[in-house]
C-alpha cells in the first residue's frame, strides 16, 4: 500500500455534479436513495477512505448502507427497490453502515448527523480521480425538502 500522507474531503455530488438531491415522497425500506452520488477526489488514482458523515436537515436519522464503487454502476431508479447487478458487484469497493442511533441532534435540533470511520477500502482503480456511490435506504421514510440529506467523504491521497 502507497503511504498516505494527505487528509482531504469531499461532498458527494450527482453525476452531473448538481447537489445531491433525493424525493419528497416517501421512501421504502431497502430502496434506493437518491441518484447515483459522485465523489470527485482528483486524486488520479489512489486514496484510502477514513470516513463519512451524513448530515439530515429532518432530523430523521434515517439508517443507510453506502455502497462504494470503483466505476459508475447501474441506474437504479430513486425511490426504487435496491437491486444492483451482478456486475455491479464486480465494481464495488465496500460498504458502509450507517445506524439510527449513530445520529447526534445539534444546534437546537435543527439537524442531525452521524459520523463514521470507514476502515480498509483503498480506491486505486479509476485514473479520473472519482469513485461513485449508491445510498441503500433500510427504513420507510419521507424527506421534507431535496436537500435534507448531505453526504462527506474524508480520505487520505497519496
Amino acid at each position: 500500500m502507497s503511504q498516505y500522507n494527505r487528509t482531504l474531503d469531499f461532498v458527494m455530488t450527482q453525476t452531473d455534479d448538481t447537489d445531491f438531491a433525493v424525493k419528497t415522497t416517501e421512501y421504502a425500506a431497502n430502496d434506493a436513495l437518491g441518484p447515483i452520488g459522485l465523489v470527485k477526489t482528483g486524486s488520479g488514482g489512489g486514496m484510502l477512505l477514513r470516513g463519512v458523515s451524513i448530515r439530515d436537515k429532518a432530523r430523521q436519522d434515517v439508517p443507510y448502507i453506502i455502497h462504494i464503487y470503483r466505476t459508475e454502476p447501474s441506474a437504479i431508479a430513486d425511490s426504487a427497490a435496491f437491486a444492483p447487478s451482478v456486475a455491479d458487484g464486480d465494481l464495488e469497493l465496500g460498504i458502509v453502515t450507517i445506524n439510527a442511533v449513530d445520529y447526534v441532534t445539534a444546534n437546537g435540533n435543527a439537524y442531525s448527523k452521524a459520523y463514521k470511520a470507514i476502515t480498509k477500502t483503498e480506491v486505486r482503480e479509476t485514473g479520473e480521480g472519482s469513485f461513485y456511490t449508491r445510498l441503500e435506504n433500510t427504513a420507510t421514510k419521507t424527506y421534507p425538502a431535496v436537500d435534507d440529506i448531505k453526504i462527506e467523504f474524508w480520505y487520505w491521497m497519496d
